[in-house]
C-alpha cells in the first residue's frame, strides 16, 4: 500500500493515525492495487495471534461491520466474498503463515515453533487496562477489503505496539524466523471481503464510490472495541480460527478466563 511501503517499523502513534486517515480517504481508497486472492476461501494453514471472535464484549462492533459488510456486497458479489461474521477478529502478530508455516511443518518444527510463542504467552504481564479502539473507515487491502481499526487514544496503541514487540524481540522467535510481517508496521483492521474474482474498472469505480461514501458518513460515535486479551490461534483455512490449547491467552487485563 502507497502509504506505508516505505516503513521499516511500527509507527509512532501520531504516525499511524495520519496513516490511516490518508488510507481510508478518498484519494487514499483510488489508490490502491487490487488483486484476486490466492489465500480464501480455499485451504490456508497458518498461526497468528488475534482478539477472539467469539468474545461476547465485540458483538456491537462486529454488528456494525456485519450491516456495512451488507452494503459493499451488493456491488458485485461473484467479485466479493465475505467473510463470516463468526470469523471476525483483528490481527495483534502473525506469527506462521503461508511459505514459512509450510517449511517449519515439512522440517518437523511446528510444535516447536508454538511451544516458543506459548512460552512467551505465559510470561506475558497484564496492563491493568484494555486498549480499545473503533473503526475508522473501510477500504482495500491488497486482495482484500477490510475496516481500519483506530485506537481511542495513544495509551491503547501503545499497549497494542508493546506486546508485539515483547513476543517479536524474544530469542526462540528468531530461531524459527516467525514475526516477520513485523518488520512491515501494523496497520489494525478487520477483513470484510476478499477479492475472489478479477475485477473490473466498472465494479472498481463502483466499490470506490461506495467505500468513500461509507467513510464519509461513518458515524462518530461507532461502537468502541475492548481488547482486553488476544488468543494464539491455529487455522486451516481463513474462515475458521482455533484457540491452541495450554497458554494461549494474552491478556492485558488480569481477569482469568
Amino acid at each position: 500500500m502507497a502509504f506505508i511501503k516505505t516503513a521499516k517499523k511500527d509507527f509512532t502513534y501520531n504516525e499511524y493515525i495520519t496513516t490511516i486517515n490518508k488510507i481510508v480517504s478518498k484519494e487514499g481508497i483510488t489508490l490502491v492495487k487490487i488483486r484476486k486472492s490466492d489465500r480464501y476461501p480455499g485451504r490456508h494453514e497458518g498461526t497468528t495471534i488475534i482478539s477472539d471472535p467469539r468474545e461476547p464484549d465485540h458483538k456491537l462492533v462486529y454488528d456494525y461491520i456485519k450491516k456495512k459488510q451488507q452494503l459493499i456486497s451488493n456491488i458485485d458479489k461473484k467479485v466479493l466474498m465475505p467473510t463470516p461474521r463468526n470469523s471476525f477478529h483483528l490481527t495483534l502478530l502473525g506469527i506462521t503463515y503461508e511459505a514459512l508455516h509450510e517449511k517449519l511443518l515439512s522440517e518437523g518444527r511446528i510444535d516447536d515453533a508454538v511451544k516458543c510463542v506459548k512460552s512467551i504467552i505465559k510470561t506475558f504481564k497484564p496492563i491493568g487496562f484494555a486498549p480499545k479502539m473503533r473503526i475508522a473507515g473501510f477500504t482495500p487491502f491488497k486482495d482484500a477489503i477490510v475496516a481500519i481499526m483506530k485506537p481511542v487514544d495513544e495509551r491503547s496503541y501503545q499497549a497494542l505496539i508493546d506486546a508485539r514487540k515483547t513476543i517479536v524481540d524474544n530469542k526462540c522467535i528468531s530461531l524459527f524466523e516467525m514475526g516477520l510481517k513485523s518488520k512491515a508496521p501494523a496497520v489494525f483492521h478487520i477483513t470484510t471481503h476478499y477479492f475472489v474474482h478479477d475485477m473490473d474498472e466498472v465494479v472498481r469505480e463502483s466499490l470506490n464510490a461506495k467505500l468513500a461514501d461509507m467513510n464519509s458518513q461513518l458515524d462518530l460515535d461507532s461502537p468502541t472495541m475492548n481488547l482486553s486479551y488476544f488468543i494464539y490461534t491455529e487455522f486451516h483455512s481463513l474462515k475458521r480460527f482455533k484457540r491452541m490449547e495450554g497458554s494461549s491467552v494474552l491478556r492485558f487485563e488480569s481477569e482469568i478466563l
